[in-house]
């Protein structure tokens, strides 16, 4: 197998991929919300882009400094370095440089939120620019993803202002697209959180948490159906290559958490206080969670499939 995986890991990779895609979901929605805000005139929406851009900054630094202790620990304690193929050398630069402005672009975005009330367009400019740099950062990741698995054979790729690129048939793009998707599940899931950690220090109102919870509900539910349309796309590539066991089981326990998320979020849109269903809310973060781990096994799956 030229990707495998581990029982240690089970709890692991999954909770690092919310971790590490959920800024991109949580800056995608205040980006929006931000937009949606000035033009409808909604107070709500303002102060709800607010909350989520704090929310990302945080998981931003957060995974900076990880990045930064790493770094130290493997100085000061002479570990050995993880071995990096020739194109991900290439490409790890890129993606340190775009999640550190990422994160002071952010940074910037948040300070600058009250001064540039009325310079709009300069304040989204530089949420956008945040935006796309994590995105960035994000699809460096999954090449390195792509370079390190794939065999050790010459890989046939191109290259875009000297990175390298996986060939434009290759299964990493319909994936890669289809976490990029999920990231906004893992955005709004870990937003839910959020505001039950904070609903007392940010005091907005009810019909504030009402509003945006709610909103949250709408776009998870969003992005666990639209996340499929990618398996077409990797059904185009695979064909009967998709019909093996080992999938079936990660394909049943990806459609029931897809189903009861929706369920989920349908339960937080009818309620009068959403906010009171602290359960459900912490359950969708589970459930995210459950479909990011069953994901995750099925690309290992796919991709000893395809190499």
């Amino acid at each position: 197998m030229f990707f495998e995986y581990k029982i240690s890991l089970g709890l692991i990779a999954p909770s690092g991929m919310v971790f590490v895609l959920a800024p991109l979901g949580g800056l995608v929605m205040a980006c929006l919300s931000e937009v949606s805000g000035t033009f409808k005139k909604k107070i709500f929406l303002d102060k709800f882009a607010w909350q989520l851009s704090r929310m990302t900054m945080i998981v931003s630094l957060g995974l900076v400094l990880s990045v930064v202790l790493m770094g130290t620990a493997y100085s000061f304690l002479n570990l050995p370095l993880p071995e990096f193929k020739k194109e991900s050398q290439q490409l790890l630069l890129f993606c340190g440089a775009s999640l550190g402005l990422s994160a002071m672009l952010q940074f910037l975005y948040l300070s600058l939120w009250k001064k540039l009330k009325k310079n709009k367009l300069i304040h989204l400019l530089l949420g956008a620019s945040a935006l796309v740099c994590y995105k960035l950062f994000l699809i460096g990741l999954i090449f390195i993803a792509y370079f390190q698995g794939a065999p050790d054979v010459a890989l046939p790729h191109f290259f875009i202002a000297g990175l390298p690129l996986p060939a434009p048939g290759s299964l990493i793009y319909p994936l890669g697209f289809q976490m990029l998707v999920l990231s906004v599940a893992a955005g709004a899931s870990l937003a839910l959180l959020y505001l039950l950690l904070r609903r007392n220090q940010d005091d907005f109102g009810r019909d504030y948490y009402r509003y945006v919870i709610k909103l949250l509900a709408r776009w998870l539910i969003f992005s666990v159906c639209f996340h499929f349309l990618p398996c077409f796309w990797v059904y185009f590539l695979l064909g009967k290559q998709l019909l093996v066991p080992a999938l079936y089981l990660t394909g049943t326990i990806i459609a029931i958490s897809t189903v009861l998320l929706i369920i989920s979020g349908i339960v937080l849109l009818k309620s009068k206080q959403p906010l009171r269903l602290k359960g459900v809310m912490v359950c969708c973060f589970l459930l995210v969670w459950l479909l990011f781990a069953a994901r995750l096994v099925s690309y290992f799956e796919l991709a000893n499939v395809s190499l």
